[in-house]
């Protein structure tokens, strides 16, 4: 049993081969001697998952468009693999009612880990919160709430005074109207 090593938590698993217990071979070092891989790529953290992974963070990460993600795999809204944002956790539990799908929450400061409840307020649909985005752009370009971008210059307008595109084209029918009388 000079080559063989035992693992502790199962049956023996021979020198050179996956310590997981899968039977596929590793490969041996050189240095220093007799040193060989345990386990192949990926094969260390077999059976570890959220509680027992090395790297658990208690259930909350942040996801790839930067909202804070809670794991509680049993709430109405949460994504297949049981995580919910926490901003909805937070309106709900103030609201004393599920936030629906409809609904579109918002974060006052831009900033989507700040889910303080005086941060947040909710709108009561999509285009309600895209008119809202879409004001607060213009205020940030101009400081007025109710210009508009201009189509033809692509700048901000007061809606009264916005360019009106010059329409030289005249109608079929007012041509021949024209035509004939």
């Amino acid at each position: 049993m000079a080559n063989q090593e035992i693992n502790t938590s199962g049956p023996e698993i021979p020198y050179g081969f996956c310590a997981c217990g899968c039977g596929n071979k590793t490969t041996i070092g050189r240095l220093p001697p007799h040193s060989y891989n345990k386990f192949l790529k990926g094969h260390h953290m077999v059976g570890k998952v959220r509680e027992d992974h090395p790297v658990w963070t208690g259930g909350r990460f942040i996801n790839y468009q930067g909202y804070v993600m809670v794991l509680m795999p049993n709430h109405h809204r949460a994504n297949p693999n049981g995580y919910v944002p926490e901003h909805i956790i937070v309106l709900e539990k103030h609201f004393n009612r599920p936030i629906l799908p409809t609904e579109h929450p918002h974060h006052i400061d831009e900033n989507k880990t700040n889910n303080h409840i005086g941060n947040l307020i909710v709108f009561k649909t999509a285009s309600m919160h895209l008119s809202y985005h879409t004001r607060l752009r213009a205020f940030k370009k101009c400081g007025h709430w109710n210009w508009r971008k201009c189509r033809k210059c692509h700048k901000y307008h007061a809606p009264e005074t916005i360019c009106k595109p010059k329409t030289e084209k005249i109608k079929f029918r007012e041509f021949l109207r024209n035509m004939l009388y």
